[in-house]
């Protein structure tokens, strides 16, 4: 289980699906556990998810987080040492959370290239935007957040062009 905060106010928590030979049969949801605590919610989530926001939370507070994986005969009973709590602390409300980017650029020919990025939080984004500076700068935008890829052409092939991966963010 990975855990990180796109806000003073959330925890993305995201997970590796559960191998039918640990979970004896096919997972049919997970239960995510959140406690600060004094008070403990939990939250059903699909089969199908393998990542969830917890949102309305306390800036800078502690919170234990853990997740059950179920099937169709139900959730186990498992004991704490079964089954152990992380904690993740929410960013104070002051504070903005880092995003980390990794850009690569691959030339495919005299004038294409490959941009790949990968994004290792989870902040809310909504589109993503390749700025490339040259004569007739351009910038590029993909509504497709999925995408991990996008391939320019028609680039002048006597210039060496910086690009710039930017995010627009969920208001």
């Amino acid at each position: 289980m990975r855990l990180s905060s796109s806000s003073p106010f959330s925890i993305d928590v995201e997970w590796d699906p559960v191998l039918p030979e640990k979970c004896n049969g096919v997972n049919t949801g997970y239960q995510i556990y959140v406690s600060n605590g004094s008070h403990e919610i939990m939250q059903n989530v699909s089969s199908n998810n393998q990542s969830f926001t917890i949102r309305d939370l306390l800036p800078n507070t502690n919170y234990k987080i853990r997740v059950l994986s179920g099937t169709a005969d139900g959730y186990p009973n498992l004991l704490d040492e079964q089954w152990p709590w992380l904690i993740h602390r929410t960013p104070k409300d002051n504070e903005i959370p880092q995003v980390n980017v990794h850009i690569q650029v691959s030339q495919l020919n005299l004038t294409c290239v490959d941009v790949k990025w990968n994004i290792t939080d989870n902040q809310p984004t909504i589109s993503y935007k390749i700025d490339i500076r040259n004569t007739d700068a351009r910038t590029v935008e993909i509504q497709n957040i999925k995408m991990t890829n996008y391939i320019i052409c028609g680039l002048d092939k006597n210039l060496l062009l910086p690009f710039m991966l930017g995010t627009q963010l969920e208001p």
